[in-house]
């Protein structure tokens, strides 16, 4: 069996693998909070007694500094040798959660796939984009020797100023916002002040229509510029907690005529569709998918 994690800024989850496919049964989400990881390996442990871990795949929110993984917004330092530690002189690899879920897409059941705009169908490279505490995106692509899906911290890149009110919001950060500023989580409590002066969160801050226009204006964007880079023809695949709560609250159609707009290229976009992914297991497939070929 193999030993696979999600291990977020918040939540931790971990599981068995056979084979590249998760065991029924095995998923166990760990307490909050705590970042001693030697401890939270053993309390899995603990919930499959006797069983023989062969290797372990694990993401993680964070970019690999070498062989260890700090999470960006936690304490916690995923490290091979703490890991080996625990488990014995076993096979270990750690990897960005983008990643995970890059590989894990193809790994992702129909009924987990949620069309919003664009054709039904396309081919070529694919864009995984997470909108979650935090904003990042990654290309997949499907080569002969298998998926390949290359490194990035994507939310970091300059946000377009595609309009009045994004031009407004990169002055009152001095000049310039990166993607994350305006499309994640964390940046909702500050569109919610800045644009409306009042203080919200979360759902009610997503129910303000001027954070909504803002957020549709700053995603079209982010995705026309996304997708030319990468040349994602395959289509844009919209994970995280936030993507599922936009996905409510926008007009889809409308965003991806302004992701096209009207410059060149527009027959390209034009054919790129737009996809929620509602299968919370996305990066564990990729996890028990990478853990295969250990």
């Amino acid at each position: 069996m193999d030993l696979i994690g999600d291990i977020g800024g918040t939540a931790s989850r971990l599981a068995l693998a056979d084979k590249g496919v998760i065991v029924p049964g095995t998923l166990w989400l760990a307490p909050e909070g705590g970042d001693d990881f030697g401890a939270v390996l053993r309390a899995f442990l603990a919930t499959v007694p006797g069983v023989h871990v062969r290797a372990v795949s694990i993401a993680g929110a964070g970019a690999l500094r070498g062989e260890v993984l700090p999470l960006t917004n936690r304490g916690l330092v995923l490290d091979p040798g703490q890991i080996r530690g625990v488990l014995g002189d076993v096979p270990v690899r750690l990897f960005n959660d983008m990643v995970g879920q890059g590989h894990g897409l193809a790994h992702v059941p129909q009924d987990g796939l949620r069309p919003l705009a664009g054709p039904v169908q396309a081919a070529g490279v694919r864009l995984v984009v997470n909108i979650g505490t935090g904003l990042n995106a990654c290309a997949v692509h499907d080569l002969p020797g298998g998926t390949f899906v290359p490194v990035a911290e994507a939310g970091n890149v300059t946000l377009p100023q595609v309009s009045d009110g994004l031009r407004a919001l990169a002055q009152a950060k001095g000049g310039e916002v990166v993607a994350e500023d305006v499309i994640s989580g964390r940046a909702l409590p500050w569109l919610a002040r800045v644009l409306c002066d009042v203080q919200a969160t979360g759902a009610e801050a997503l129910d303000r229509a001027e954070v909504r226009e803002v957020l549709a204006q700053a995603l079209a964007g982010y995705l026309r510029d996304m997708v030319l880079t990468h040349m994602a023809t395959g289509g844009v695949y919209l994970t995280g907690g936030v993507s599922s709560a936009l996905a409510e609250r926008l007009d889809w159609r409308a965003l991806h005529g302004d992701m096209v707009g009207q410059r060149a290229y527009t027959d390209l976009l034009a054919g790129v569709p737009v996809t929620l992914v509602t299968d919370p297991l996305i990066t564990l497939r990729g996890a028990a998918a990478l853990a295969a070929r250990l």
